[in-house]
């Protein structure tokens, strides 16, 4: 029985990070299928459920929502020792501007059981000093949303201090975390 799982959710995420430190060449991308009925369903991984009452999204609707709503309008480098975060150590990050927002976005995906620390240092860019963290975590791989428990896995805000050009943080065990960073405009 395939169901949405957490750990599906956050091996998509994994992946969209690729798609998206490669958006000089990844065009699009769509989830399929998108829609499912608990009670009359064809297939099992589909992006939202609902019932004659209630919609419920599945972790890997939050999952798209992260990467449709945090997304910039250009790719920016994202290193750790030189090298991009495609897996080294269960991390994958990636990070975007939107320059008609002034917003830089990080993405990193904690894949492992640990705590991952995560050191942002900022380039020239002028910045605020407070930034906002949006973290999806479940404790078990195989949580998934329900209609009996339709936010199990949901989103959480928490704010982020900047400190001199560095943000240092946590990525949570087996967590998505969008750092959404402020820039300051003219």
């Amino acid at each position: 029985e395939s169901r949405n799982t957490w750990w599906s959710a956050l091996c998509e995420a994994a992946f969209m990070t690729g798609l998206e430190r490669n958006a000089d060449v990844v065009n699009m991308a769509s989830y399929a299928p998108l829609l499912a009925h608990v009670d009359a369903w064809q297939w099992r991984p589909d992006l939202i459920w609902f019932d004659n009452l209630t919609t419920i999204g599945t972790p890997n609707y939050y999952v798209q929502k992260f990467f449709s709503n945090y997304k910039g309008t250009a790719v920016v480098p994202l290193l750790s020792n030189g090298k991009t975060l495609t897996g080294q150590d269960g991390v994958y990050a990636s990070s975007s501007i939107d320059r008609k927002t002034g917003k830089l976005y990080v993405k990193v995906v904690n894949s492992t059981n640990q705590i991952k620390p995560v050191a942002i240092t900022l380039g020239p860019l002028p910045y605020l000093k407070i930034a906002v963290k949006e973290t999806l975590r479940s404790g078990s791989k195989d949580d998934f949303n329900s209609i009996a428990n339709p936010k199990l896995i949901y989103p959480v805000s928490t704010p982020v201090k900047v400190a001199g050009r560095k943000i240092n943080a946590e990525a949570e065990p087996l967590s998505v975390s969008v750092f959404i960073i402020d820039l300051k405009t003219r």
